[in-house]
């Protein structure tokens, strides 16, 4: 991978502005490269508040009339660390854009403010103003990619995005997220067999006692399990997410490990049995994954993944 890099700084905050770099795609397109450009793309939102994003389009600088939308999961980490992440897309004439969470770079102003809302407010509002003024509405169609907690705000910012014509959803369900914490306790974590112990939880009563504490609290800013109560006052009993997912009629493929160590199997099946009759919705469940879609022996399986069930999915339901 060669890589050239433009550095600036905003905030305390070290971000890519310009990558260049060459990408190997897929093992069964080894031959060929591709080289993409990625650019730092500013929005306002929220009056005064800035998003930061980073666009990937091919060298020539001319726009798609399609976007590739990642959303990454719950870490106050950049999305420059997902960069080329998608890249198979672009063989299909996808644009890419990162969109970076409100304050990422601010321990305080993050733990003050991250909550779904916030990033379902965020992400359309970055969308759209991307949709705007780089590409002065002139985009087709928008393909969104969820992994973990983006998974789960995906379909509530599909059913607000009419631009949105297909969702990825990776290792997450329809569960709220206090069920599904339930779920793993009882189940023991293969991956992580101290998750639980370590955050002062050794069974079920004091993962109840632990939910009520938030839920009653009046001290937003406590923190458990690397989010602060006022996230984990709306995570922990919300179904908004899965009542988006039974609400809206674009297709749908949603991909689970049996092993995954954070939204457990059981909350894929959940919306595999509940929305049996939504033709539009796929459900695939893969043995022996992990929530990175790794094996027990640390071989990660997303390349072929993406050659067994993305890929295929996307062409049958005219993304690619």
């Amino acid at each position: 991978m060669a890589v050239k890099l433009l550095v600036i700084k905003y905030g305390r905050y070290l971000c890519c502005v310009v990558v260049v770099f060459t990408i190997l795609l897929l093992p069964a397109c080894k031959k060929n490269k591709l080289t993409l450009t990625y650019e730092k793309h500013i929005s306002i939102v929220n009056t005064n508040d800035t998003i930061y994003s980073i666009l990937g389009k091919k060298p020539s600088g001319k726009n798609s009339d399609k976007l590739l939308v990642i959303l990454q999961g719950s870490e106050q980490k950049s999305v420059k660390r997902l960069i080329g992440y998608g890249a198979e897309a672009s063989m299909f004439g996808y644009d890419i854009l990162l969109i970076e969470k409100f304050a990422f770079y601010n321990k305080d102003l993050y733990w003050q403010t991250n909550c779904f809302t916030r990033r379902v407010d965020d992400i359309c509002a970055a969308v759209n103003d991307v949709a705007q003024n780089v590409y002065h509405d002139s985009l087709k169609n928008v393909l969104l990619f969820g992994g973990s907690e983006g998974g789960v705000l995906a379909p509530l910012v599909a059913r607000r995005m009419p631009a949105v014509k297909q969702v990825i959803i990776m290792g997450a369900g329809g569960l709220p997220q206090a069920k599904e914490f339930e779920i793993l306790l009882k189940k023991g974590f293969k991956w992580k067999p101290d998750f639980f112990s370590s955050n002062g939880i050794t069974n079920l009563e004091e993962l109840q006692n632990k939910f009520d504490e938030i839920r009653i609290s009046t001290d937003t800013l406590q923190g458990w399990m690397g989010h602060s109560f006022k996230y984990w006052k709306m995570a922990l009993d919300d179904t908004t997410s899965f009542h988006a997912l039974s609400n809206i009629t674009i297709p749908v493929l949603i991909i689970s490990g049996t092993d995954d160590e954070s939204s457990p199997v059981e909350s894929t099946l959940f919306v595999k049995n509940q929305l049996k009759d939504h033709s539009n919705i796929k459900v695939v469940t893969l043995d022996g994954l992990n929530h990175a879609f790794t094996t027990v022996n640390g071989k990660n399986m997303m390349s072929q993944i993406y050659k067994d069930e993305i890929i295929p999915w996307c062409k049958d339901v005219g993304a690619f």
